[in-house]
């Protein structure tokens, strides 16, 4: 009988075998060989195949294979070879990555503690993966409630770990909007809720960031006191500003108003380039957060950026952003005919920029009242789009019947022969084109 034979010479049966799973039919033969056999397999998967048995607990959830594989010695840090990309290795997936990783992304919490029992995983238990998160880190980020739990459990776990950026459990778990995992490192009393990453950004900041108004609450009141609502970024951009970015307008309205009924919060506190949140969701195509910022009632709707006085309704202007545009028009105590400190107009960016529908709605509006407004250097709307060859917007101009084609900058330059001057022949048979001279349509 097979199983007769001395264990030495069974395992040396077993060495002969190519596969793992010919070792593995072999251990099934009957209980003896299993007792024998079964060691002896996880070692040799450690050892040739690099614990690919103790990744694939890891990825299934499979406690009792884990601690086999551990039990034999199997490397809790092993995974997949990495590739190179631009001159260092990177994984490029979780499938690639340790089994401790694996677990956490699962949701594992039996073999994250399994995992976390070995004292060579300490080794290396703050970061390894490529943007130097933590266990906790990546597990805050992916939700991993039940991860998290498990991990607190642990004192040697630094609740509180930077990545490479300087971000914290809690700054990730903001970001991405997950409550639980958020209420339990806020509650855990080892986290410190206004935490600055590199660019000096706090957790409340990236939930207001993320547009997430329920974060917002949440973060500032778990905080006791320790959270400032007005931090600034190394741009000197506040959570408020943050919270006007463009591509949040549906829950721009929520998030704003949950900043509105926090006490120090100013909505027309500019960042260090003088820009307002209005003047920044205006330039951002942000409508949304332009209504309720102008609804508030606590923004100047005529304040200006950069030193160079300009308006949100400029920025509008030349971003080309339509709705923002008819909010601002729409709003009584915001002056269209306001002149930057070059003497632009609203119109006149529009025009130099070719945002034709806006020179439209701003031709169109009863309260834009120069349509020649000129500049420091005596240029009108028409003047610039024939410098700028803006055939588009010349149109517009030239159709709207209220516009002096023959109106001389600071120079005696018209708008014809600056398209003249610069070769714009088809802007120049445009202006021919038209009838009459001096006011068109007159």
């Amino acid at each position: 009988m097979l199983a007769d034979l001395p264990n030495e010479l069974l395992c040396g049966i077993a060495d002969c075998l190519e596969s793992e799973r010919d070792v593995n039919a072999l251990a099934r033969v009957d209980q003896k060989l299993f007792h024998l056999l079964d060691p002896y397999l996880y070692r040799r998967n450690g050892q040739q195949s690099g614990s690919s048995a103790l990744r694939w607990a890891a990825r299934h959830g499979r406690a009792g294979t884990a601690r086999k594989a551990i039990r034999v010695g199997a490397s809790v840090e092993c995974r997949e070879p990495a590739q190179q990309h631009g001159g260092r290795k990177v994984h490029h997936s979780i499938e690639d990555c340790s089994p401790l990783f694996q677990a956490i992304t699962r949701g594992h919490s039996e073999i994250v503690e399994i995992l976390l029992e070995v004292p060579a995983l300490w080794m290396s238990i703050t970061p390894t993966y490529e943007d130097g998160d933590s266990p906790l880190s990546y597990a805050a980020k992916v939700n991993g409630v039940v991860v998290v739990e498990a991990l607190l459990r642990l004192d040697k776990v630094d609740a509180d770990h930077k990545n490479s950026q300087g971000r914290t459990p809690l700054s990730l778990a903001a970001e991405a909007g997950n409550l639980d995992v958020t209420r339990l490192l806020l509650s855990s009393g080892r986290v410190e809720p206004d935490s600055v990453d590199r660019n000096r950004q706090t957790p409340f900041s990236w939930a207001a960031l993320a547009g997430n108004a329920e974060m917002v609450k949440l973060i500032f009141e778990a905080g006791h006191g320790k959270v400032n609502p007005a931090s600034r970024d190394k741009h000197g951009r506040t959570p408020l500003f943050h919270a006007t970015t463009m591509s949040l307008q549906d829950k721009t309205a929520r998030v704003l108003q949950a900043l509105f009924e926090i006490k120090g919060v100013d909505p027309d506190s500019p960042d260090n380039e003088e820009m307002t949140p209005l003047a920044h969701a205006a330039r951002f195509d942000n409508a949304m957060a332009v209504q309720v910022l102008l609804d508030s009632g606590r923004v100047n709707p005529n304040g200006t950026y950069r030193g160079i006085g300009r308006t949100a309704l400029h920025g509008a202007a030349e971003m080309n952003s339509e709705e923002v545009v008819r909010v601002l028009l729409d709003h009584d105590d915001v002056d269209p005919n306001i002149a930057d400190n070059d003497g632009h107009t609203p119109l006149t960016r529009a025009a130099i920029y070719d945002a034709e529908d806006i020179v439209r709605i701003l031709l169109q509006s009863s309260r834009v009242t120069d349509h020649d407004c000129k500049d420091v250097d005596g240029r009108t709307p028409l003047w610039w789009a024939a410098r700028k060859d803006r055939l588009s917007t010349g149109e517009v101009l030239l159709s709207h019947g209220r516009v002096d084609i023959d109106c001389e900058d600071n120079e005696g330059v018209t708008p014809l022969m600056v398209a003249t001057n610069f070769g714009h022949t088809h802007f120049v048979k445009l202006m021919q084109q038209s009838t009459g001279k001096g006011m068109l349509g007159s």
